[in-house]
């Protein structure tokens, strides 16, 4: 076999490729051994896609360390072709997060650059390979193209002329990130993307998601996307078939020090969970985000500082925090109309808002147990 390094790079013979990135993230955790995973991030740097990158972690870590060696030009767009080959010098066999810190899909990453990813890809075979996008529709167009199968079946020749190459490639996941309902849509789009399997993860969970009822714009048909069926408006009558269905679901909660951080009702949780399991899809639940079920400490609940780091958050995504909502109740002039309009229907005599507190008390101390069980499974992995 050709170095790989020289040949997917061009860096001159003898460079010492850079490592794979250690990471914390749970679903890149193995199940058995609990070793971590790795992040592999051949680009930096993203763009604003929809009110799930309000709070971005990945913007938050290169902007503090912006102008530094590993973050030269903050978030902006930023190619490491350096790095391209590093999953190869990692024999022992790991789940690996493809570009953490940015989006596989966005436009301006080079198509031959991406072709080159997922020949490293192909020719580490050993690994299983984690790719979470908001931009679908880039990665079904660029993926589902001949041209680039083929530039990435000639990546691979130029370093193992005997490797064959099965594509979609079987270790390989490929997901899309929905916060809410109104995002859903990604989905159905993700369902004609090339994959081995197909993947949501539903982080940071800032709205109620119905995975089993998602709109189609161009016709107004249902989609059930866990069990790849088209339906009827009503939902009643199935119609057609889906490419593929999704087969692993992560859910999450945000977290981050903003003030804005948005908590996650637990009955969003119910929902997604009691779906994938009717339908045996695998699940892993991550974390509450900085918002638990319960309040820090043993003080009553109504104290002051209770108030101050309760939330309440709607069945419908609308939240407020405790002292505004204390504030709708005797003082409803001194509110904003929308926190007056939640606290309003929340009393109203037909409420279907099911108004319940979340607490800020911090992601360690909110925990990552549903009903007192870690929810915890990852999709059958297959390899080359």
């Amino acid at each position: 076999m050709i170095d790989p390094y020289r040949a997917l790079t061009g860096v001159p013979a003898g460079a010492r490729p850079p490592k794979l990135t250690v990471t914390d993230i749970e679903w890149c955790r193995d199940l058995v051994t609990g070793r971590r995973g790795y992040s592999w991030n051949f680009v930096d740097g993203c763009e604003w896609a929809s009110p799930g990158c309000d709070n971005c972690y990945a913007k938050d870590i290169a902007t503090r360390f912006a102008g530094g060696p590993v973050f030269p030009n903050g978030f902006d767009l930023t190619l490491h072709v350096e790095r391209l080959a590093a999953p190869l010098y990692q024999r022992r066999g790991a789940r690996i997060f493809v570009n953490s810190m940015s989006d596989v899909g966005l436009s301006g990453i080079p198509v031959d650059l991406l072709a080159r990813a997922f020949a490293v890809m192909a020719l580490a075979h050993w690994h299983t390979f984690l790719i979470a996008s908001k931009r679908p529709g880039v990665l079904r167009s660029r993926l589902s193209r001949p041209d680039f199968v083929a530039a990435v079946r000639a990546h691979v020749a130029a370093v193992d002329p005997d490797h064959a190459v099965q594509w979609p490639l079987p270790n390989v996941h490929v997901g899309v990130s929905v916060e809410d309902q109104a995002h859903a849509w990604r989905v159905l789009e993700l369902l004609h993307v090339p994959a081995a399997v197909h993947w949501v993860s539903a982080e940071p969970l800032i709205g109620p998601l119905n995975l089993r009822a998602v709109r189609r714009r161009r016709d107004n048909l249902l989609v059930d996307c866990l069990a790849g069926e088209v339906r009827d408006p009503t939902g009643a009558e199935v119609v057609a078939a889906l490419p593929a269905a999704l087969r692993w679901v992560v859910i999450g909660g945000e977290s981050g020090h903003r003030r804005g951080v948005r908590p996650m009702h637990p009955a969003w949780v119910d929902t997604i969970l009691a779906d994938c399991a009717a339908l045996d899809v695998a699940a892993f639940f991550k974390q509450w985000g900085v918002h638990g079920l319960t309040p820090a400490g043993t003080g009553a609940a109504d104290s002051a500082r209770d108030r101050r780091t309760t939330r309440l958050v709607a069945l419908d995504g609308r939240w407020c925090t405790g002292v505004e909502w204390a504030r709708a109740a005797t003082h409803p002039t001194k509110v904003s109309d929308a926190v007056r309009e939640l606290w309003n229907d929340h009393h109203g005599a037909d409420s279907t808002t099911q108004v319940r507190p979340m607490y800020r008390v911090g992601r360690q101390e909110a925990g990552r147990l549903v009903r007192g069980q870690l929810v915890e499974a990852y999709p059958e992995a297959r390899h080359g």
